[in-house]
């Protein structure tokens, strides 16, 4: 039991654990949320870049091969097609192909089962007849009977025969002479020869004049033997002979009734624009597809940057832009975000020295009201005589002391406007920087120890030669030293030192006073930067620094505020200059 409850205890514990931890984080979230998204924002790019990309050249041959391929694939499929459908509707056509897929059902007796409209037409029938010319089976149900020599001038499904009627005028006699030829055809269906079947002389009244096959019945043509003969047609329709054998062995005849017009050209022709329908409609499907391919590959990725140079252009975003295609507008999108991180970067700097100028102004204004206004005031007093006597000169040394404090305001708010004109130039001079330095600690040394603050030098004995500006040099000197006698109470003592590291020149300027407050430290050189945010008792205009930095710039080199605590220093500035030699 002890042990169950240490458990739940402990469960309870990580539980109230998780709870604070993920508050912690979510709050945490909440204030880097906005700086996260634009650190995620500007990394997208980066990161999808790094992926293997194409070339919009590469995707746009590639693009037109696919296309030729495809175009190349569909004439190849149409070739191909439109021939086999052609062939088939050729064969389709024609009687003798008909009757070659219902051989099995002639030689079986299964005449039921034979489906030859398609080939005959709506009104076309065939007969079966024996050997004798008897029919056995009519698909219309009407039985008819055939002569031998009827039989004989109907002409073959195959076409292997045909007839030539000629006339021939003898002893004012006209006679029709009937030329009957059997062909014959290889098994790729190419001619080889013919030969004449037999002749058949008829006079006027169709009797058989001559003839040298033998005549079953009457020397005697009727009129309907005489048009099938010549003709093959009968009654609006023509005739067609199959013979064939059953499986039995026995001899038989299909005459096949044709009642269709049979229009190879139209029905080839419509075969021709239905192929080239689907055709077109695959082609058009194929080159939309394309288009709209190459519009998401390259009109998309247009929009999407003018739209994004729009927003920048009007100021409204400033957001990089989330791309990946291409390799060259990937490279453009690039170019645009760094672009536009350059513009929010200087945007934001703009806004802030903006603020800056603001409050410069202000400060300016501040500084320069508070002098003006007690000199204005007391000396309206004096002229008003509302002064006793005994005090006039108590006012007059106010007066005179907030006039020197006027003239070094106005004096500051030069010295920094002219560091900022473009025609600044420093007057730099070859000299020995360690003496010239030595002998101005040497000036103030008097001073310093009058106010009560020690000081400790670290100068090395040998020359430093060097290019400098002695008067702005001096000012550098004068601004950090006035800094640390200003900002800590006596007993202070101030360090400076100078060291010779070849090619440039370090300086150090501290003091073991109070130290810098630590939210001033990032901004302690922009200019009117006070301990005392207040602006009411503080002495300075808070120029001194940011007129340092400047000059120190001037000359090439850096000036930072550093970590002096290990070596016992509160407050350390550093300033690094180039010899220029």
């Amino acid at each position: 039991m002890k042990i169950s409850k240490l458990k739940n205890s402990c469960k309870r514990i990580i539980k109230r654990m998780k709870i604070s931890f993920v508050k912690k984080i979510k709050k945490k979230s909440e204030n880097t949320s906005q700086l996260r998204i634009n650190e995620i924002g500007e990394k997208i790019f980066v990161l999808k870049k790094e992926k293997k990309t194409e070339s919009l050249y590469f995707y746009i041959m590639k693009s037109f091969l696919l296309f030729l391929m495809l175009v190349v694939f569909l004439i190849l499929i149409f070739y191909l097609t439109s021939n086999n459908l052609e062939r088939e509707i050729q064969n389709n056509s024609t009687i003798d192909y008909a009757i070659n897929k219902e051989k099995d059902n002639f030689k079986s007796g299964n005449y039921e089962g034979v489906s030859l409209r398609r080939s005959l037409g709506k009104k076309g029938y065939f007969e079966v007849l024996n050997e004798d010319g008897s029919c056995i089976y009519a698909s219309n149900r009407k039985l008819k009977s055939y002569t031998k020599d009827l039989l004989d001038y109907i002409p073959d499904v195959e076409n292997n025969s045909y007839v030539k009627l000629s006339y021939m005028t003898y002893k004012d006699k006209t006679d029709l002479v009937i030329f009957k030829y059997k062909t014959k055809y290889d098994k790729k269906n190419e001619y080889i020869d013919e030969k004449l079947a037999w002749i058949m002389v008829l006079d006027e009244n169709l009797d058989v004049i001559y003839t040298n096959r033998n005549m079953t019945d009457e020397n005697r043509l009727s009129n309907r033997e005489l048009t099938i003969l010549s003709t093959g047609y009968e009654k609006g329709g023509y005739l067609q002979k199959y013979q064939f054998k059953t499986k039995l062995g026995q001899t038989r005849y299909a005459i096949l009734h044709v009642y269709k017009s049979v229009n190879v050209e139209r029905k080839v022709f419509y075969m021709y624009i239905i192929m080239v329908t689907i055709i077109g409609i695959i082609f058009i499907v194929i080159l939309v597809s394309l288009t709209f391919s190459m519009r998401r590959r390259v009109v998309n990725p247009v929009n999407l940057i003018r739209e994004a140079m729009r927003k920048v252009e009007k100021g409204e975003s400033y957001d990089v832009i989330d791309y990946y295609g291409t390799y060259e507008f990937m490279d453009m999108c690039d170019s645009f975000n760094s672009m536009s991180t350059k513009l929010r970067i200087s945007e934001q700097e703009r806004m802030r020295v903006e603020e800056q100028k603001q409050k410069m102004l202000a400060d300016i204004s501040h500084d320069l009201k508070t002098p003006i206004t007690v000199i204005s005031g007391y000396t309206k007093a004096l002229s008003d005589g509302l002064v006793p006597k005994e005090k006039e000169m108590m006012y007059i040394d106010a007066i005179n002391q907030k006039a020197e404090l006027l003239s070094g305001l106005i004096n500051s708010f030069y010295e920094y406007s002219k560091l900022d004109h473009p025609e600044f130039r420093l007057v730099r001079e070859y000299g020995d920087v360690c003496e010239y330095f030595r002998e101005y600690i040497a000036s103030k040394y008097d001073e310093l120890e009058i106010l009560g603050y020690g000081i400790e030098i670290d100068l090395p004995e040998k020359e430093v030669m060097a290019k400098y500006d002695k008067m702005h040099l001096k000012r550098v000197f004068e601004n950090l030293i006035t800094n640390s006698v200003k900002h800590n109470k006596k007993g202070t003592v101030i360090l400076v030192s100078l060291e010779d590291l070849g090619e440039n020149i370090k300086i150090k300027i501290g003091d073991n006073g109070s130290g810098v407050p630590e939210q001033l430290k990032k901004t302690i050189f922009q200019p009117f930067v006070v301990g005392d945010e207040s602006r009411n008792s503080r002495q300075g205009t808070g120029l001194g620094l940011s007129i340092a930095q400047k000059i120190v710039e001037a000359h090439g080199g850096k000036i930072r505020l550093v970590d002096g605590i290990k070596q016992g220093w509160n407050t350390l500035f550093e300033i690094n200059l180039p010899k220029g030699i």
